[in-house]
């Protein structure tokens, strides 16, 4: 069973469907030291941004946190943010937010 969020996180999944480019973010890696990554910057017009204006009750924004990327947790989080830079057209993000 998933261990219960924080009181007052929010946790959702959304799929980019990304084709050849780029998920459109920029990330904070936290030296590896946490279990996840932070969005710091969504980059305007590329995917993440389309996807936001497409889906705005599952939007996402700057310090929200990455906590897996197609299933892979970020309990190893170079494992995890290769994943999201892979070429794959299709991606799964587990998102939280404080």
């Amino acid at each position: 069973a998933p261990a219960p969020a924080e009181a007052g996180s929010k946790s959702w999944d959304i799929t980019l469907d990304k084709g050849e480019e780029k998920s459109g973010i920029e990330i904070k890696k936290h030296q590896w030291k946490e279990s996840y990554v932070t969005i710091s910057n969504i980059i305007d017009g590329e995917v993440m941004d389309k996807f936001n204006k497409q889906n705005p009750d599952k939007a996402t924004k700057a310090m929200d946190r990455i906590m897996a990327v197609n299933g892979i947790k970020g309990t190893d989080p170079q494992k995890m943010v290769a994943e999201l830079v892979k070429a794959t057209a299709k991606v799964v993000l587990t998102m939280e937010r404080d």
